[in-house]
């Protein structure tokens, strides 16, 4: 079609507009296509974005369990401690 234009010959179902319509229909559907993958990669970011917040809540969720457990074991091993050292100075 673009050879059409430059030369000028055309056939007989051809019109001089037929190769510009062509180009701005493929530019068209180049910007819808190119408008698609970029909601759809927006979308991917989104989800991903909303994975990760959701790993990062249960991973401070589990920082804080572990943490809490911590604390509880010293608490108790402490309290074993000094129950073996009042029976001991009972002795």
């Amino acid at each position: 079609m673009l050879y059409q234009l430059e030369t000028g010959s055309y056939g007989a179902n051809d019109r001089p507009g037929k190769a510009l319509e062509i180009i701005i229909a493929e530019n068209e559907l180049q910007r819808r296509s190119s408008r698609f993958l970029s909601v759809v990669t927006l979308g991917v970011a989104l989800v991903s974005l909303f994975a990760s917040a959701v790993a990062i809540y249960f991973s401070k969720a589990s920082w804080d369990s572990s943490n809490k457990w911590e604390e509880r074991q010293i608490q108790y091993l402490k309290h074993i401690d000094k129950l073996v050292q009042d029976q001991t100075i009972g002795l």
